[in-house]
């Protein structure tokens, strides 16, 4: 394999801040770019083959961009370490498509993957269709390298730890070079959403254009093996890095703010039989970047600006040690080298640490990574040099641990107890006009009491209410596992930000109570969100039968819409007075009663708009047909009996005739 030969490769060592608020993990290769970082996945220190990434086998992956530069013109080559932790459905290791995986029922697909088959233990490579299988090949946590080529005479070949162990041809009508690959996929299948993510630890995933051969493939194996073993802790030293705050010392660097930063101590102890003894220099000699008894080297800009010129212009004082900060002749290290005053230094065997401390020192916020690697390497007489690895996490300040984000119930807060279309509305509004920056991965959690639900899982959705609402984004949650209550996990699947028009809604739906009242509290969790510690919210509800909105009152409704709303039946005991503050009867109205329909006394089904069964009394004038009442019984119009008109005792009336008028009284 030439020098000059182009590959991909991704260390899967750090995940550090892109462009846009994504997060990215490096490519250090000559083909391609930096590769795109979904979920959570987290850097973790590992024995054997020192930081990789851990996949959770949900929704962690690596989107693989700019996809055109993988032409396998003259063949290919994928390999990666790998680690499992679960034998999930049809895990891949990595996968890539012609198409977009929305669209990949389409029979025209081409795809490249490597997979485990089904969920056995089966490796299998996957190039256009042409398969080839290694049974029973991959073990559960433990390190395997797997390896995949296809050279241009048609031959695909399958690899575990630099062996062949299964081939296969493809026909000869099956082109693989030049190929519109559209989608590309470390840890998650590009083939079918209906496949499960990887699950494990994986480390230095490569991809060529040129089909590698054995020999080949075996000598980056021994390269990666050899660079692992000087990070081992095979040395004679054991070291811990950390920050002090409050007597905690935590593997943190924290991000620079308001000029304040924390003491950074390094604590290097000898576990051995005997004194280690450092090389010896001059006791003028000046650290350099080869030239130290300690030295700490961290990735580019992860100091802070600040902290860097302080100690480039010697304002820290580190009482014994001389320094010296500054870039590595490659590029991409800062280091800080140490020798002792005195040119001599050794660390006694007594079971006692040696401490460097740094009286000032914190991340710029720029830096980057939210997990960084830190190499200690130190010059001794019997291992010139030694190294050792330890990875640090860059959070924001104590002093910022509060995020500027707070959650309010909109509307009421009350939750009725016998109605089943409640809605509880929460917003996440930013505090400071600056936007709060959210990432893929940044998660809220509504945790509640299982004692407060009657029936079902609670119902909930969140939306990202943007300036423009049409494109206002919705995600679902995920119910987790809760010992006494339920919890609802949002997971971002996208870097967002909340500023005064652009907050987060969470509206839960259809929460019927089983009859308890009071005030309790909801817990609103967040985490993952950069620069801050993870925390939460209480927020209040009022579990009731009514609910109390823009004045109104509400029985059986959660949106009154006047002062008294009452949705459903009503039954009263007692008196019931209108427009009056004292009560002498059942039901008492002072003023107008106006009612729509007919009133039945003594009758529950009445037939005209009064309609009386039983005697009835009347105090004062009574008006028939008219609005003016001029005598006790004022009747406009005729009245009849059962016999006809009824005429007035006395009454005369001139007719003419044989037959008398109705109503004649003799």
């Amino acid at each position: 394999m030439s020098e000059n030969t182009e590959f991909f490769h991704l260390p899967l060592d750090e995940i550090r801040a892109g462009e846009g608020g994504k997060q990215i993990t490096k490519n250090v290769g000559k083909l391609g770019s930096d590769a795109i970082v979904h979920g959570n996945p987290q850097i973790v220190y590992d024995s054997e083959l020192g930081a990789c990434m851990a996949f959770d086998g949900k929704d962690d992956y690596v989107e693989l961009v700019n996809l055109e530069t993988f032409t396998f013109k003259n063949g290919a080559t994928a390999m990666a370490w790998v680690r499992y932790d679960e034998l999930q459905n049809w895990s891949r290791i990595f996968g890539l498509n012609t198409l977009d995986l929305s669209d990949t029922n389409r029979s025209d697909q081409a795809f490249f993957y490597l997979a485990n088959k089904g969920e056995s233990a089966t490796s299998i490579l996957n190039v256009l269709g042409i398969s080839t299988e290694h049974s029973n090949g991959i073990v559960k946590e433990k390190w395997q390298h797997i390896a995949a080529t296809y050279s241009t005479d048609g031959k695909i070949s399958l690899l575990f730890d630099g062996i062949q162990v299964a081939t296969n041809h493809m026909p000869d009508e099956k082109f693989f070079a030049g190929l519109p690959w559209q989608t590309g996929f470390v840890a998650k299948s590009a083939y079918s959403r209906w496949d499960a993510n990887y699950k494990g630890r994986m480390a230095n995933f490569r991809l060529y254009n040129e089909a590698l051969s054995q020999a080949q493939i075996q000598d980056l194996m021994e390269a990666d093996l050899l660079r692992n073993a000087r990070i081992r802790e095979t040395t004679l030293l054991k070291a811990d890095l950390y920050t002090i705050h409050e007597d905690d010392h935590k593997p943190l660097i924290f991000i620079e703010a308001e000029n304040r930063s924390e003491p950074l101590e390094l604590a290097i102890a000898n576990p051995g039989g005997k004194p280690v003894n450092f090389v010896e220099f001059d006791a003028a000699a000046t650290p350099d970047e080869d030239k130290f008894h300690l030295q700490l080297r961290f990735r580019r800009n992860v100091i802070a600006e600040r902290i860097r010129t302080r100690l480039q212009d010697g304002k820290i004082q580190i009482p014994g040690w001389k320094y010296a900060v500054g870039t590595a002749t490659d590029q991409r290290e800062d280091f800080i080298s140490f020798i002792k005053e005195e040119g001599t230094f050794s660390v006694p065997n007594d079971g006692q640490s040696q401490l460097l401390t740094i009286p000032e020192f914190s991340a710029a916020a720029r830096g980057g990574a939210r997990n960084t690697r830190v190499e200690i390497r130190f010059r001794t007489k019997a291992q010139d040099p030694g190294s050792i690895i330890r990875h640090m996490e860059i959070q924001s300040h104590l002093g910022l641990k509060t995020v500027p984000l707070t959650a309010r119930i909109v509307g009421s807060n009350t939750v009725l107890s016998n109605a089943l279309s409640n809605t509880l509305t929460i917003q996440v509004n930013p505090t400071d006009p600056k936007p709060v920056k959210l990432v893929a991965g940044t998660t809220f959690e509504m945790v509640v009491d299982e004692a407060l639900i009657s029936g079902n899982l609670l119902n909930a959705e969140m939306t990202w209410q943007k300036s423009d609402p049409s494109q206002n984004a919705e995600l679902e949650p995920e119910i987790l596992p809760g010992q006494g209550h339920q919890v609802l996990s949002f997971k971002l699947d996208e870097p967002m930000e909340v500023t005064k028009d652009t907050n987060l809604e969470i509206q839960i739906k259809g929460w019927a109570t089983p009859g308890v009242f009071g005030l309790f509290t909801l817990l609103l969790r967040y985490e993952g969100i950069p620069g801050y510690w993870d925390g939460g919210w209480d927020l209040p509800v009022q579990l009731s039968p009514l609910v109390t909105k823009r004045g109104n009152v509400g029985i059986g409704t959660n949106d009154p819409q006047a002062a008294l709303d009452v949705k459903g039946e009503t039954k009263l005991g007692g008196n019931l007075t209108v427009g009056s503050e004292s009560t002498n009867a059942n039901l008492l109205v002072h003023g107008n009663t106006a009612l729509e329909g007919k009133v039945g006394v003594g009758t529950s089904n009445p037939q005209v708009a009064l309609d009386v069964k039983g005697e009835a009394r009347l105090e004062g004038n009574l008006t028939v047909g008219s609005e003016n009442t001029n005598a006790d019984l004022d009747v406009h119009g005729r009245i009849k009996d059962q016999a006809g008109d009824v005429m007035p005792v006395g009454a005369i009336i001139a007719y003419g005739g044989k037959v008398a008028p109705p109503g004649w009284l003799i």
